[in-house]
């Protein structure tokens, strides 16, 4: 899972990265237990009911929240497949008397690999499902969600497991032991060892690109520069430079990468898909990355068991894709200091501005005024809402930089 951000510290999702397993717990298969499956990076599991579970979930910095009970204790976690286990924050598995006996490494997009600590949990619970005996890590989730009480993540070991249903109009989730059925699109899908989900789908005749699927990122389509430029090459793009994303072990690097002006056309064999708001990036990991800022667009069924997705379009006007408004870079604290993380490389009014310069003062007011993150975004939210221009003062600069709230910069792909 990964959270990348736009403009003004909008962050856009969360996205961890592929898990490294040194310990794999072994898996107790109760036999009498309806629905019982056995793998040794994955969860047994039961349902107390033949019925279809429903429950609410919440959108949350573009991503999907969702409550469930780990040994008997409330929380709300992130529902992730783009995170290969599951995970919990130390004070919340603290609090369901759960304790990390074990380290593994764990490496995020950002190919940082890091010793984490490990564990099983004996019982994770969503509505009348039971997933029994599971990995899960301990993150640190404030660092992903600073201003959000999140207390870990469902992941693709639990939710590769049985079949979903997400319903984007009425915020609700159905969790079924049976695929379900509706007329959308079928996208065909793999599971990957490490329960990573992939699917391949073809820009134009000769474009192929194999995306992995995360709805731990609150983006909806990400392609590696390297395979899609010849396609793409002369399309109008916002040029941005800077740090595109964090993950649980912190900023990413300094690279150069692109938002389409317009959405891209996808197809898989004969199946043609909504078209999709696309960033162009150097040197991913795979091909592609397709996240919940494009599955928004749908009813989704994830049929886990027939290894394919259902895309049923919902009414188009709901879900607008267009670039909107920016003021064409973020701001973000490192190390205590508040720094442009990064801008759009085009934009004349941010020529005099670099990644990683200081803010001494916003809008006439000293940095120190914004006590948290969780103040700054309130503050910019409500900036952009009256669509006003933005004031700051960059160390080393002897006048005020004036930034407009307005369309982005665009240039051509090349």
């Amino acid at each position: 899972m990964q959270i990348t951000w736009t403009n003004s510290l909008n962050i856009e999702r969360p996205a961890w990265g592929r898990l490294h397993l040194c310990h794999a717990p072994t898996i107790l298969c109760l036999l009498l237990l309806n629905g019982c499956m056995t793998n040794s990076n994955k969860s047994s599991w039961f349902v107390g009911s033949d019925s279809i579970a429903e429950i609410p979930f919440y959108l949350e910095s573009g991503v999907i929240i969702i409550e469930a009970k780990i040994n008997g204790k409330s929380g709300r976690f992130l529902f992730d497949n783009g995170f290969s286990q599951s995970a919990l924050d130390a004070q919340f598995a603290q609090a369901a008397g759960v304790e990390f006996k074990n380290e593994s490494f764990l490496t995020d997009f950002n190919k940082t690999k890091k010793s984490t600590p490990l564990t099983t949990v004996d019982t994770a619970q969503i509505d009348h499902f039971y997933f029994l005996h599971t990995p899960f890590y301990q993150v640190d989730t404030d660092l992903i969600f600073p201003c959000d009480t999140i207390h870990g993540i469902i992941g693709g070991s639990i939710i590769n497991e049985v079949n979903w249903q997400i319903d984007f109009d009425k915020n609700t989730i159905r969790i079924s032991k049976k695929p379900f059925i509706n007329q959308g699109i079928p996208l065909e899908i793999e599971f990957r060892n490490n329960n990573e989900t992939f699917t391949q789908l073809s820009l134009g005749e000769n474009t192929s690109v194999n995306c992995k699927i995360d709805f731990g990122s609150n983006g909806a389509l990400k392609l590696r520069y390297e395979d899609v430029i010849d396609h793409l090459k002369g399309i109008e793009v916002e040029k941005r430079k800077g740090v595109r994303a964090i993950s649980i072990h912190g900023p990413g690097p300094v690279e150069t990468y692109y938002y389409t002006r317009n959405p891209v056309k996808i197809h898989q064999d004969t199946n043609a898909f909504l078209p999709a708001s696309t960033v162009i990036i150097h040197d991913l990991k795979y091909n592609g990355y397709l996240g919940t800022e494009y599955f928004r667009q749908y009813l989704v069924s994830i049929n886990s068991s027939n290894k394919e997705y259902l895309l049923l379009p919902r009414d188009s006007n709901r879900i607008n894709q267009d670039h909107k408004l920016t003021y064409g870079l973020s701001l973000y604290p490192i190390d205590n200091q508040w720094v442009v993380i990064h801008k759009n490389e085009t934009d004349e009014s941010l020529s005099d501005v670099s990644v990683f310069d200081d803010i001494l003062e916003i809008d006439n007011q000293p940095i120190a005024h914004f006590q948290d993150i969780c103040m700054f975004r309130q503050y910019m939210e409500n900036k952009k809402k009256d669509k006003e221009e933005l004031v700051l003062r960059i160390s080393g600069q002897d006048t005020a930089i004036v930034v407009p709230y307005a369309p982005p910069a665009i240039s051509l792909l090349d």
